[in-house]
């Protein structure tokens, strides 16, 4: 892991640890039967960065929030998201998922799909008794992941979607999940409104800049580091910023197009378009773009009180900007 990752989870530790322990006796409690355990027990073995459970602690301490709750919260969330990303490779056809099978590859969609909705339901379960207002965020959640989810498929393939379009779709999918998070830690401590809002605009910022940079390596990164292959949102025809910047920039424009629009693209093909991203500066420009939300996200947090749980927010923003997967 990230050397600036493990300094923010240090203060984290102990209770990402519960919050492991707890995801575990849920999804493979009394009420699982074999096959549901089998494949909740391989999904758990490839636990991922727990980013949005780390955020809902450390917000949660900048507002000496209860540590049961705000465990059950963290749970809740990543379950939620471990949802999502089932029924994502689903949608995507994704083959691989931190390096290994997706469940989708490994058992087929009808089971990824079960899956994915038993997820749903015991982050429900978690959820359960810590009020109306926390579940009714959790609703909304689902919904702009819902959202989110047709507005990718509405843009497939589009040569013509323009940079807003891309902001609204990753505002939709990924901030505000991390705000959520943010401002849900929030709220279950001892917090004034300045600092919901603060840590909730940190959290969107904050996810703006992990999603830009989350489909700069879908072009850059390695298979063996992101655990993704190279190019897999061009070959489920979805847009990003760099691809957007490259057609909007790039002196081959039109032969970009014309690959874009293909419902199948060859490994060849894949390779060519990235190569033009490459070419046209559209890397540098969306790591930018991510740099300026990372600023923006630092900024939020003045009304925070100092201390280590503040700190680790600084350490975590400037993290996203230096990930490798």
């Amino acid at each position: 892991m990230n050397l600036l990752l493990d300094n923010v989870y240090t203060h984290v530790s102990c209770e990402l640890t519960e919050v492991d322990d707890l995801i575990a006796g849920c999804v493979t409690g009394k009420e699982s039967t074999p096959l549901l355990s089998e494949i909740c027990g391989c999904v758990l073995g490839k636990a991922g960065k727990r980013l949005r459970p780390a955020l809902v602690l450390l917000a949660g301490k900048c507002c000496r929030g209860s540590k049961k709750r705000l465990v059950h919260l963290a749970a809740a969330l990543e379950l939620i998201h471990m949802a999502s990303l089932v029924h994502d490779d689903i949608i995507d056809k994704g083959m691989l998922r931190r390096g290994n099978t997706t469940v989708n590859a490994r058992w087929g969609n009808h089971v990824a799909v079960l899956l994915g909705d038993y997820f749903y339901a015991r982050a429900l379960e978690l959820a359960a008794p810590l009020g109306a207002r926390i579940n009714t965020g959790l609703a909304e959640l689902v919904g702009d992941l819902v959202r989110g989810e047709f507005r990718q498929l509405e843009n497939r393939h589009r040569h013509d979607m323009t940079e807003v379009d891309y902001l609204n779709t990753v505002s939709c999918k990924t901030a505000q999940f991390i705000s959520l998070c943010c401002r849900l830690g929030a709220e279950l401590g001892k917090s004034s409104p300045q600092m919901v809002n603060g840590l909730s605009l940190y959290g969107f910022y904050t996810g703006m800049a992990y999603q830009i940079t989350d489909d700069v390596l879908d072009v850059t990164g390695r298979e063996s580091v992101t655990g993704k292959s190279r190019g897999q949102d061009l070959t489920s025809g979805v847009i990003t910023l760099p691809v957007i910047h490259a057609l909007n920039n790039g002196p081959d424009r039109d032969q970009m197009k014309k690959l874009l629009i293909k419902e199948r693209l060859t490994a060849r093909e894949t390779k060519a378009i990235i190569q033009f991203i490459r070419l046209t500066g559209s890397v540098e420009y969306s790591l930018g773009k991510a740099r300026d939300f990372i600023g923006k996200a630092k900024g939020s947090l003045q009304d925070i009180p100092a201390g280590k749980a503040r700190d680790a927010l600084g350490l975590l923003a400037e993290y996203i900007c230096q990930r490798v997967s």
